[in-house]
This record gives structure tokens, C-alpha cells and sequence, in this order.
């Protein structure tokens, strides 16, 4: 496979991610081209290691065809660090929630004082 800077058919164009790097950033915001052409590297390198494995997720279950599934596969094992730390931060809000709302209905702890500091 080649680099993932000498793509024939690059998924994302310096000049693309330039855009939508304005777009995003917002009117306050200048944006370098510098910024904008390593970010569409970077995003070529992880489009290219996603292909990667889910080719070999492919190859691995003998699938003649590079599916949907395989993709889902190969993102969601990059990216399950994050994931795990968000459901963690879901759980944890939702305890808050859960505490605080006990702890209101029979008054044992005063959260007001807290949340004000």
C-alpha cells in the first residue's frame, strides 16, 4: 500500500481540510495552512491503518468482500480506549445524579454549598 502522503485517490486534500478547518474553528480563528496539510496527513496515516485492519479482519473470517462490518470492527477497536473512558464518564454523571437526588429527598447532604465553591 502506498504512503499515505502519495495517494492517487487521497481521501482528504490538503486544500479540503484547510476548509473545513475554517469552518470549524471559526470567524476569530486564523488557521495556518502548515496546521491544515498535517491534519490531512494525519487523517490519510488513520484512514490508512483503519483499511489495514479491516482487510485483515477480512482476511482472518475468509470474506472474499471488504464489508461494513469489517470497517466497524477496525474503528471500533481504535477507537474503544475513548469510548471506554466516555462510558465511564456516563456511568459516573449518572451516580452523581442518582447521589444527589437521594441525598436531597432525605437531606442528609446539603449539594448546594458544593456546586457553589
Amino acid at each position: 500500500m502506498p504512503d499515505a502522503t502519495d495517494w492517487d485517490a487521497s481521501p482528504i486534500s490538503d486544500n479540503q481540510m484547510h476548509e473545513v478547518l475554517k469552518e470549524l474553528t471559526g470567524e476569530d480563528t486564523n488557521c495556518k495552512k502548515r496546521a491544515s496539510k498535517y491534519l490531512a496527513s494525519q487523517m490519510r496515516l488513520s484512514i490508512k491503518q483503519l483499511i489495514q485492519r479491516a482487510d485483515e479482519i477480512r482476511a482472518e473470517r475468509n470474506d472474499a468482500q471488504l464489508e461494513y462490518e469489517h470497517m466497524e470492527q477496525a474503528v471500533d477497536e481504535a477507537f474503544a480506549p475513548y469510548h471506554l473512558m466516555n462510558n465511564f464518564l456516563d456511568i459516573m454523571d449518572d451516580y452523581e445524579y442518582k447521589l444527589k437526588k437521594e441525598a436531597e429527598s432525605t437531606q442528609i447532604l446539603d449539594f448546594s454549598e458544593i456546586e457553589d465553591e
